[in-house]
């Protein structure tokens, strides 16, 4: 996962999930003066976090853990209305009704996105988390891949400096934008994709030699954890179940 922290907001987190062998680099994304600061400790228990994609799969996994762990409160926005409202009413079951708010979108829509974000600050006041976690694999349909891989994370992304931004009103916040493995290592079965990927991340190294599904619940307990202890600049990895771990490369430097 990396993590970016800036002076419009308190941090910026880009993670990359799934699977990975584990190798021994390291990397150091420079992105301010505030590279070096520790990370703060995070209490979800006051937050509003708003997450595309989280109708099913990891982002509902993100979703539920989230609202486990004491969040205040959460937008869900996705485009496949029927399965996300499948979703949705499992958690205001779970967790009250007034702690998800659903709202139809498009996340190369940045008007549907934007009206995402403006209803979620009407309904809840604030912003505090943005999770870009949408994404699809098809290098058949690579147009809209394209579109929903790297514009999705870019428009959710710029929404929320806009939302979050202390200029704008807000106070601050965490961006969160998920990838998959490919972020990091590039497969040749699948090249537009990794190029999707290897725009969240970044950085890359070795040829991947396997590919394991993930478990959604592994990525969000992982995410929770990674808010604790990454500090800008780095990229994170959840697998196979286990703790996330920090993936470093060498510095060009």
């Amino acid at each position: 996962m990396a993590l970016c922290k800036c002076r419009a907001f308190t941090k910026i987190i880009k993670p990359t999930v799934t699977t990975i062998s584990k190798h021994n680099y390291s990397v150091q994304n420079a992105c301010s003066d505030a590279e070096n600061e520790a990370p703060k400790k995070i209490n979800l228990e006051d937050k509003i976090a708003v997450i595309t994609g989280g109708g099913s799969g990891i982002g509902y996994a993100i979703a539920k853990q989230f609202l486990k762990d004491g969040m205040s409160s959460l937008t869900i926005v996705d485009n496949d209305k029927q399965k996300s409202l499948e979703g949705v009413e499992k958690l205001i079951k779970e967790f009250g009704e007034e702690k998800v708010l659903f709202m139809e979108g498009d996340v190369t829509d940045s008007q549907q996105m934007d009206s995402a974000f403006r209803n979620t600050v009407l309904h809840y006041e604030t912003i505090d988390i943005i999770v870009n976690n949408a994404g699809v694999m098809d290098d058949v349909h690579w147009e809209s891949q394209i579109k929903t891989n790297l514009n999705g994370c870019v428009i959710g992304t710029l929404l929320g400096m806009q939302y979050m931004a202390k200029s704008s009103s807000g106070d601050g916040g965490i961006i969160v934008n998920i990838g998959s493995i490919m972020s990091v290592i590039p497969s040749s079965g699948f090249p537009i994709y990794t190029m999707t990927q290897f725009g969240i991340a970044g950085k890359y190294n070795k040829y991947i030699n396997r590919c394991v599904a993930q478990n959604p619940k592994n990525v969000a307990k992982g995410l929770v954890d990674i808010l604790e202890k990454a500090k800008p600049g780095s990229i994170w990895v959840a697998e196979n179940d286990g703790e996330p771990y920090e993936v470093k490369f060498p510095s060009t430097e």
